[in-house]
């Protein structure tokens, strides 16, 4: 397990716990960061402080990119998702399939949507 693993393993760990809380943020907001901002459709922020360390700024992003089956030239969506990292407005970090397993990316991201207190509110009134 290298750094990248460790610290997205922390982020996902401390989301579980509560111990990070997210919120909805509009993926517009940090186009200039994301890689594809066009197909970005959903992102989440959250406040990062590492064992007293300064304080930095996740955003978790989800898109789906338009994509063609290369054996049956059928177009189609490629989901795909990024962890940026953001300190005082500069771009840090942009944790993604280049760096991590995908699936533990995807972890994160069903752990972020488990825990949408939107979608919980609005859901809790049909319960």
């Amino acid at each position: 397990m290298d750094k990248f693993d460790r610290f997205l393993d922390d982020v996902t760990t401390k989301t579980a716990e509560d111990s990070l809380v997210w919120k909805i943020a509009s993926p517009m907001k940090y186009q200039e960061f994301i890689f594809n901002a066009p197909f970005a459709y959903q992102a989440f922020e959250t406040q990062y402080n590492p064992a007293g360390a300064k304080a930095y700024q996740l955003v978790f992003v989800e898109k789906k990119s338009p994509s063609a089956d290369d054996v049956l030239d059928i177009p189609g969506e490629v989901y795909d998702c990024e962890l940026l990292v953001i300190e005082r407005g500069t771009l840090v970090f942009t944790l993604n399939r280049n760096y991590v397993d995908a699936d533990n990316l995807f972890r994160l991201a069903s752990l972020l949507e488990s825990k949408n207190t939107s979608a919980k509110e609005l859901f809790s009134h049909f319960e």
